[in-house]
């Protein structure tokens, strides 16, 4: 394509009869030996041209590709209390995916676990870049995040004149509040020594916000009146009092409407904050980001840059185990050992390839 074209190829599309027999080897090839976005299809659903199945497709391709789906802009209201966009900013995404055990029942014994981080570079907080590291299998708190947020902080430079941001939102994704502590004390801890290491000047104002969808707490409405055409209470419902924290800063958030059941909120709890946003602010922020994930037309119920991190590390799990599956000699050539996490390509460093 690219002789007969004179220029580069953009994305490769790769339509299949079935996903689980090819797809890890099909992302090895495109993420880490070619560093050429591609896009899986089933050949079944493209061949009938299902207009919704397309405009999903479509709505993957464009952002692939350099693109922007859409993007939510705050209030007047909104700007006026926090201007956020005025300073070079990151939002920030991350998350842990642990692989299965080796063997059945042995725990203990588990393929390594994914940590991923995306982070934002463009001034509406749509575009991302990802890093990715693999760790010991079942460790929840991630162990290179400085080094992982190194790598963001220079992409975001190359994209920004280089700037670096003045303030930072974390969104971490998959911890319990067993672990809030262990977060503050390695995860917190490895952002102010990162940014130190970077440049001792460089203290850009941090907030660190957990996202938790693994919780036993729904909302209803009082009223009939005030429920959905489904029975739920309305995308963008707050609660931060009564079932929340009395002294503490957290909230509850539905972000998505309901289409069938009762819908589940979201627990969001700021584990650390020198932003200084009020309660308001922060929700109203977190919802605002619900509106950007690039694959769906309405809002979703997680804060997108913790769903991108999910899928990042879905990905990372994907390349681990077409990385197992692959020859000796393309093993080599793409990431030398298999017990390590494939190298991205370069030219895929600021792409959102994991879409």
């Amino acid at each position: 394509a690219q002789k007969n074209s004179g220029k580069p190829c953009q994305i490769i599309f790769c339509p299949v009869n079935e996903f689980d027999k090819i797809y890890a080897k099909v992302k090895l090839a495109s993420d880490v030996v070619l560093g050429i976005p591609s896009q899986c299809m089933l050949a079944k659903k493209v061949g009938r041209a299902n207009v919704q199945y397309i405009g999903n497709i479509q709505l993957k391709v464009n952002v692939k590709i350099g693109g922007r789906n859409f993007f939510a802009l705050p209030s007047a209201d909104q700007r006026a209390a926090f201007p956020l966009e005025k300073q070079p900013y990151m939002i920030i995404g991350a998350d842990v995916s642990h692989g299965p055990a080796l063997v059945r029942g042995d725990t203990a014994n588990r393929k390594p676990s994914v940590a991923a981080m995306v982070g934002t570079f463009d001034r509406e907080g749509v575009k991302y870049a990802g890093v990715l590291r693999d760790q010991p299998g079942g460790t929840e708190i991630i162990q290179d995040l400085g080094g992982m947020f190194a790598q963001l902080v220079d992409n975001f430079a190359r994209h920004n004149k280089g700037l670096r941001p003045a303030r930072l939102v974390v969104y971490r994704d998959g911890v319990s509040e067993g672990q809030f502590q262990q977060v503050i004390d390695s995860e917190l801890m490895q952002l102010r020594r990162a940014c130190m290491q970077i440049d001792p000047a460089f203290r850009p104002f941090l907030t660190f916000v957990t996202a938790q969808k693994r919780h036993n707490s729904k909302v209803f409405a009082s009223n009939p009146k005030d429920a959905d055409r489904s029975g739920n209470v309305p995308s963008g419902t707050v609660v931060d009092t009564t079932i929340c924290h009395p002294k503490e800063f957290d909230f509850f958030l539905v972000s998505q409407g309901g289409l069938q059941g009762t819908s589940r909120p979201t627990h969001y709890k700021v584990l650390f904050d020198d932003n200084k946003f009020t309660p308001d602010q922060l929700q109203a922020l977190t919802y605002r980001l619900c509106f950007t994930f690039a694959r769906a037309t309405r809002s979703v119920g997680l804060v997108t840059p913790a769903y991108y991190a999910d899928l990042l590390a879905e990905r990372g799990r994907n390349l681990l185990d077409g990385d197992d599956e692959s020859s000796s000699e393309t093993s080599s050539v793409a990431s030398g050992p298999q017990a390590g996490m494939p190298t991205i390509h370069p030219s895929l460093s600021a792409n959102m390839y994991f879409i």
